[in-house]
């Protein structure tokens, strides 16, 4: 989708959307149990059901090849003939994103009847300006955000730090452009 702007740490998309972005560091997931699948996804299901209408969630992986490097910590003798073997290969590595875009808040419009029909459309745009509410729009999202990070913050070992501005920005060039 284009990006109209950057408006403090969020992104203002040409059709009125306003988005969110979030790297996600994922816990260990061969180390939690039933509960903790259940604690996390009953708490996931919590935080997003206040979202507002029209509320988008996407998660994006990235998977990219990167040459193995050493670990200068104390190491055990197999640690270190495991580490001269993998040294320089490439190994695969994974980045998450979690970005929740807003649709613009909506504005009622004039009730009709076969009286007024004329009179109440008569003023209105063929084309609406989709920046009408992004101030509204740019409130939402700050504050679903902020609810969102205090719902699911270190649960299960899965962490959520904001991106800023310049973070998203790179991020769209590098891979959504």
């Amino acid at each position: 989708m284009p990006v109209h702007s950057y408006e403090g740490d969020k992104v203002v998309f040409k059709d009125g959307r306003v988005a969110v972005g979030f790297l996600v560091e994922p816990a260990e997931m061969e180390s939690w149990t039933i509960e903790d699948y259940d604690t996390f996804q009953a708490a996931l299901v919590g935080v997003l059901r206040p979202l507002p209408v029209g509320s988008i969630i996407q998660k994006t992986d990235i998977y990219y090849d990167r040459p193995y490097r050493e670990d200068k910590t104390q190491q055990t003798y197999f640690e270190n003939k495991m580490n001269k073997h993998f040294f320089e290969r490439l190994v695969l590595f994974q980045k998450s994103y979690l970005f929740i875009s807003f649709a613009p808040t909506a504005v009622k419009s004039p009730k009709t009847n076969a009286v007024n029909a004329l009179v109440a459309r008569a003023g209105e745009a063929v084309i609406k300006n989709p920046f009408a509410q992004l101030v509204q729009t740019l409130e939402v999202a700050e504050s679903s955000a902020v609810e969102l990070i205090q719902g699911i913050k270190n649960l299960g070992g899965v962490t959520f730090e904001r991106l800023t501005s310049q973070d998203i920005h790179q991020l769209y060039l590098q891979y959504f452009n």
